[in-house]
């Protein structure tokens, strides 16, 4: 299991069809900066409930670490996020506040004890970023309109990312994306390295499928405060997102001839592995994000 957030705390640390990658009707003025390849992950043939994933299976996914002189190596590894071309991440806004003091970035992770994580003579060692504030872009309207809304922000690397098969940017949706129509009641994918049914944070990237669950099915859940810019995700059989995982992606694993697209972005929700958490939906913000992005 890969496990949610707290309601109160922000947290600091199957067979699909093509996805189309059509320019939206509201595009903006970075979409010439979006890649023509994405979403290629490993080759999957099932779900992952909740176990380490396939070295490379989700090459866009980041590791954020946090600075804390009193862990070893001077970093917590808390929120993730997921690379969408060669130089920016895609994460929650909620873990880039400026109270947080991120200081680094990896991209090609798998296990944070072991470098390079593949025993191949041509296996990529991750790549290392380091971040300062003004490479943060966070949406204006962060937590304004609803608890934890518009909770997503943009972070530009501090170089081009260097692609190969444990590197590589994922796919956004369409301004116009339906994901309940897209996944047709199969699962999303969710992964991590937050916390997980064991307690503590794993050290190695861990995945689970979680299933849609319809934004009137959680809005009693959550006090009726949730607004059309959020997503719902698990809600069954302990199956869920935790502390740590925040700022990744939720998305359909790639599959044969198939390719990789991001549907939310993991945001909050309540006792890991219990009702189903929030999930920033992508699609909103398509313009948001390309008006963002610079070469």
């Amino acid at each position: 299991m890969v496990c949610c957030s707290s309601t109160t705390t922000p947290t600091e640390n199957p067979v699909s069809s093509p996805v189309t990658n059509t320019v939206p009707s509201n595009p903006g003025g970075g979409e010439v900066l979006l890649p023509s390849v994405c979403g290629r992950g490993g080759q999957l043939h099932r779900i992952f409930n909740g176990v380490e994933a396939p070295v490379g299976a989700f090459p866009w996914m980041a590791i954020f670490g946090y600075k804390d002189p009193n862990l070893p190596g001077g970093l917590d590894w808390g929120c993730g996020g997921a690379l969408i071309n060669d130089k920016y991440i895609l994460t929650a806004a909620h873990c880039v506040v400026p109270s947080l003091p991120l200081d680094e970035i990896r991209l090609g992770e798998h296990n944070l004890d072991k470098d390079p994580d593949c025993s191949e003579a041509d296996c990529p060692s991750h790549q290392v970023f380091k971040v300062t504030r003004s490479q943060i872009i966070s949406h204006p309207n962060y937590d304004t309109r609803t608890p934890f809304s518009d909770d997503i922000a943009l972070i530009r690397l501090d170089r081009k990312a260097t692609l190969n098969r444990l590197v590589q940017p994922i796919c956004l949706p369409d301004a116009q994306f339906d994901i309940k129509s897209y996944l047709n009641g199969r699962n999303g994918t969710v992964a991590g390295w937050g916390n997980t049914e064991d307690g503590p944070k794993s050290r190695v990237l861990k995945s689970v499928g979680v299933p849609f669950v319809s934004l009137d099915t959680c809005q009693p859940l959550y006090q009726n405060l949730l607004n059309s810019d959020q997503v719902c995700f698990g809600g069954e059989g302990g199956r869920d997102s935790c502390s740590g995982d925040s700022g990744g992606p939720i998305f359909q694993a790639s599959t044969t001839g198939t390719r990789s697209t991001i549907f939310g972005v993991v945001s909050f929700g309540k006792k890991c592995g219990g009702d189903p958490a929030i999930y920033t939906r992508v699609a909103s913000y398509r313009s948001w994000i390309v008006q963002n992005l610079r070469p």
